[in-house]
């Protein structure tokens, strides 16, 4: 009787419905089930909902039929598009059913509007597919602009290009995850993009990768132990700095961004007495200084000047043989990019008039693979930490900041040599309440 009332009243509603909805109830629950997921939609489809609840209240009865009848007055105002959204309708506006029946009832439908055919798009999965793409050729083209830039010497967009070439050793890393997916998925021109660029990788991480072998002569050379830290002017533990700079058992000391703070902690702990011989770069506005340290006598000293910056360049002799050391602290490239250039660019002459052993030790505000250091290791300086095998460790950031918080991600300390030096050893070290790390390196010299 139930079955026999619904068809009936069917037959009766909006003329061309007639039939177009498939109810086939049976039995109350899933009559019930049916009214829950029509109420699903409410916001939607019912704007008056708070009407038709009173209207299934004031049915002659509660009987299912009853609420039937009074759902199908209603149901004209139903966006059919609506409960498809919502999984009434099975994807067809001439099919409505229980999705737990698996049956449907199939019909001529009229063509969707552009409106009803953007909603149903929407809510496939198709747009977050094609976010992903998108987002994934996105990241390649970024790193694909890395590897021209690198090649081509171009530094333009300092936040972006010089940030990419510093971190590229880890940027790179998803390319060869993006490579094997693409693969399995047989998007062979994703695929061949990101194998092009691993392969950029490779050959771009190559110079520093491995070791270089000491030289023969440098087993019985004089050496010099060399210790470098950026001691960070706003290091909150001057104190704890100081006591570890001065437990170092190095010859000589390279201490750049030392605050007056610092400067008060080293001074306390023993930087005059350990290290009585100094030559200091005129202090900054705020006070901050960089200067070489060293327990040894200066043979020679001055001060270059480097596009507007002070550079601290002492001779040290060791036996019979010499050295050049020159304290480094470049300005970062977002602070500006072309005096950034132009400090490191500005030790070229430097290097090529060098006839001695000489060693540029420091922090730089450069990785390797940005073109201005590259342009200096062209000249046939050694990077010391790829000598010893350590080319790819990171000095920055090391603490206060989100970059930091898991490992540092670049190498912007360094200590380069030419060819009348060899790198016996080298380390790093962690300073308290520094934001780079720190590092001691031994040095055997050439004798002339």
């Amino acid at each position: 009787m139930f079955r026999e009332r619904n068809e009936a009243k069917l037959r009766t509603i909006e003329g061309n419905k007639t039939g177009r909805y498939d109810l086939g109830f049976c039995d109350r629950t899933q009559h019930n089930d049916f009214v829950a997921e029509i109420r699903m939609v409410r916001e939607i489809a019912f704007p008056t909902w708070v009407e038709m609840d009173q209207a299934i209240a004031a049915a002659p009865d509660s009987s299912n039929a009853g609420d039937v009848e009074v759902l199908l007055e209603w149901w004209p105002d139903i966006d059919d598009s609506m409960l498809r959204d919502r999984g009434v309708l099975d994807g067809s506006e001439d099919n409505m059913r229980r999705r737990s029946r698996g049956q449907t009832t199939s019909s001529k439908t009229p063509r969707p509007s552009v409106f009803e055919s953007g909603r149903a798009w929407l809510a496939t999965a198709r747009p977050r597919r094609l976010v992903l793409t998108v987002g994934v050729w996105m990241f390649m083209a970024l790193l694909a602009w890395c590897v021209i830039s690198i090649v081509f010497g171009v530094t333009r967009i300092a936040s972006v290009t010089v940030l990419l070439q510093s971190v590229l050793p880890i940027a790179f890393v998803p390319v060869w995850i993006i490579g094997v997916i693409a693969a399995w998925q047989r998007r062979w021109v994703t695929a061949m993009l990101a194998v092009a660029l691993a392969i950029a990788h490779v050959a771009l991480l190559a110079p520093a990768i491995g070791s270089a072998s000491v030289p023969n002569w440098a087993a019985k050379a004089p050496t010099l132990t060399v210790f470098s830290a950026n001691l960070w002017d706003q290091n909150p533990v001057p104190q704890a700095a100081a006591k570890r700079v001065l437990a170092s058992t190095a010859d000589v000391l390279i201490l750049v961004e030392v605050s007056p703070a610092m400067r008060s902690a080293l001074n306390a702990a023993g930087l005059n007495t350990k290290f009585p011989h100094q030559l200091l770069a005129a202090p900054a506005r705020s006070g901050d200084t960089d200067g070489v340290y060293s327990r040894l006598p200066f043979e020679r000293h001055s001060i270059i000047a480097d596009w507007g910056n002070e550079l601290p360049m002492v001779r040290i002799a060791r036996a019979h043989a010499t050295i050049d050391i020159v304290g480094l602290h470049v300005d970062g490239a977002l602070h500006g990019r072309l005096r950034w250039k132009g400090e490191i660019r500005g030790l070229i002459p430097l290097v090529k008039g060098s006839t001695a052993p000489l060693a540029l030790i420091g922090d730089f505000n450069a990785t390797r693979w940005n073109p201005p250091l590259r342009d200096l290791l062209n000249l046939g300086l050694h990077d010391a930490h790829e000598d010893r095998g350590l080319g790819l460790s990171n000095s920055w950031p090391v603490r206060d900041g989100l970059l930091g918080v898991v490992t540092p991600l670049m190498r912007l300390d360094h200590a380069l040599v030419n060819s009348g030096v060899a790198v016996r050893a080298v380390r790093d070290i962690e300073i308290p309440g520094d934001d780079h790390l720190a590092f001691e390196t031994t040095l055997a010299l050439r004798c002339c």
